[in-house]
C-alpha cells in the first residue's frame, strides 16, 4: 500500500473495524490553501479525528496532506499496527533526562494510551498535547497511563516542558526506531525538510530525514492493540471524545 491510506481507524478489540480509505492511493502533494482558515475543533470526515489548531485548508476524507508542503516521499510505506496484534519486543525510548525507558515493561504494568507525535517544533503537536492533558484525569480514573512518544531529542522534550506542564510522560524516539516498529515511520521530502528547517529544526541532523505519522494506540497489559487511529493529515488528531470512548470500550470487552 503506497502512500498509505490517509487514515486508519480500527475500533475496539477488532470487533468493529473502520478503514475509511482502505487500500486507497493518497496523493501527498500540497493543495492550494483555502481563502479562510479551518478553525480548531473542526471535525474530520471520518468522525474520529479533529483539527487541533487553525489550518489553512479543510481535512479531506482521505486525510491527504492539504494546505502545506506534502512531507512523505512516494517510496515510503506506512502500516500502523492493526487491532489484535501485539506490539513488537524491545521498544526502548528515552526520558527527558536521556535515560532508557522500556515501553514494553511500562505497558505490562497497566493499560496504556500510547500517543505518537512529530515534535515540539510542530504547532499542531503542541495543541494536541494540550488537548490530551484535558483527558488525563479521566484516563487515570479508568486505570490508564498516558505516554507520548515523539521524534524530539530529550533536550527538545525539556524545552517543550518549559513552555507547558503535563501530567503524563513525554518520551524521545529521535532515531524513529520505535515508530518504525509501529509502522509509522516515513522518509521526508526535500521540500518539507527545507520547510521545517525554515522553522528552526534540521530533521536531517536530528532524525536522519525521517518523521512519523501521528497516531493513537490503546493497549492492554499484554501489549495487544485494542484501538488505533493514524492520519497522514498532521493537522488532524484523534478527538478527546473518541479517545475516551475507545479507552472505555477496550476495558469493557
Amino acid at each position: 500500500m503506497r502512500n498509505t491510506s490517509g487514515l486508519i481507524a480500527s475500533l475496539v478489540l477488532g470487533l468493529i473495524s473502520i478503514a475509511t480509505t482502505a487500500n486507497a492511493q493518497v496523493g501527498m502533494s500540497a493543495a492550494p490553501a483555502d481563502e479562510h482558515p479551518v478553525l480548531a475543533g473542526t471535525p474530520a470526515p471520518d468522525g474520529i479525528g479533529v483539527v487541533v489548531a487553525a489550518a489553512r485548508s479543510a481535512p479531506t476524507a482521505a486525510g491527504a496532506q492539504t494546505g502545506s508542503v506534502g512531507p512523505i516521499v512516494d517510496a515510503s510505506v506506512i502500516h500502523p499496527l492493526p487491532v489484535g496484534t501485539h506490539i513488537p519486543a524491545n521498544n526502548v525510548v528515552q526520558t527527558v533526562d536521556g535515560k532508557p525507558f522500556d515501553l514494553n515493561a511500562a505497558v505490562a504494568g497497566k493499560p496504556t494510551i500510547l500517543i505518537f507525535y512529530r515534535g515540539g517544533w510542530c504547532p499542531y503537536c503542541n495543541a494536541h498535547l494540550r488537548e490530551l492533558q484535558t483527558s488525563v484525569s479521566s484516563l487515570k480514573a479508568m486505570g490508564y497511563q498516558l505516554l507520548a512518544v515523539s521524534t524530539d531529542t530529550p533536550e527538545a522534550l525539556r524545552k517543550t516542558l518549559t513552555d507547558s506542564k503535563f501530567d503524563y510522560q513525554l518520551l524521545s524516539d529521535s532515531k524513529v526506531e520505535v515508530a518504525g516498529k509501529f509502522g509509522l515511520k516515513y522518509k521526508v521530502t526535500d521540500d518539507y525538510l527545507a520547510h521545517v528547517a525554515g522553522m528552526g529544526t534540521d530533521l536531517n541532523a536530528v532524525n536522519g530525514g525521517y518523521l512519523l505519522t501521528p497516531a493513537a494506540y490503546v493497549l492492554d497489559k499484554t501489549g495487544t492493540v485494542r484501538f488505533v487511529y493514524a492520519n497522514n493529515n498532521y493537522t488532524v488528531r484523534i478527538s478527546q471524545d473518541a479517545l475516551l470512548k475507545a479507552a472505555r470500550d477496550a476495558l469493557n470487552k
